[in-house]
């Protein structure tokens, strides 16, 4: 006996199928155009801040090779902008004591310190705690320079770079 419920239907399955077939190879070709296009962003790093902060990484790095220190400091603010990394400040740091920026070095090399301690991270711990000590012994020791009034250092800078820097004390003038 032949059930009518169950009873499969030719045209129906036929349509069916051409249809399933159909959309399978619209979405193959979806699923293929998209990765065409998603592959080279990818590839550039635009897609992902990882990849876009070391590629300005590297390219830091070489701007520093070549001698532009400046370059290469915007080139390593850029790449923590897109992907925070304590161990970028040891890049910074390198930067700007290479412009003469000594308290900002210090203060970048700080903000290494205090990252690496924390995940426990022993790569370049010991050089940028010696270069601390050394920026800061150093702007301990900076005195004003006479005669233009511009300040190469001083009380302020040493003392985080708030505020001008005091005046130096001066001995009392005689006779009055």
């Amino acid at each position: 006996m032949i059930d009518p419920i169950n009873k499969p239907r030719q045209h129906n399955r036929t349509m069916v199928s051409t249809q399933t077939y159909l959309m399978a190879r619209t979405i193959r070709l979806v699923l293929i155009a998209g990765a065409l296009f998603v592959a080279p962003l990818n590839a550039a790093g635009e897609g992902d801040p990882k990849a876009q902060a070391v590629k300005l990484l590297r390219e830091g790095n070489r701007l520093f090779q070549s001698g532009d220190h400046e370059g290469a400091l915007t080139s390593y603010r850029k790449a923590k902008a897109a992907f925070p990394s304590y161990k970028l400040e040891f890049n910074m740091a390198r930067s700007l004591e290479a412009l003469r920026r000594p308290a900002q070095a210090a203060e970048s090399y700080e903000r290494f310190l205090a990252g690496a301690e924390k995940s426990q991270d022993s790569a370049n711990i010991s050089a940028a705690r010696g270069k601390v000590g050394m920026l800061r012994t150093s702007l301990a020791s900076l005195t004003l320079k006479g005669g233009s009034g511009r300040c190469r250092g001083g009380r302020g800078e040493a003392a985080g770079g708030h505020g001008p820097p005091r005046p130096p004390d001066l001995p009392a003038a005689r006779g009055q």
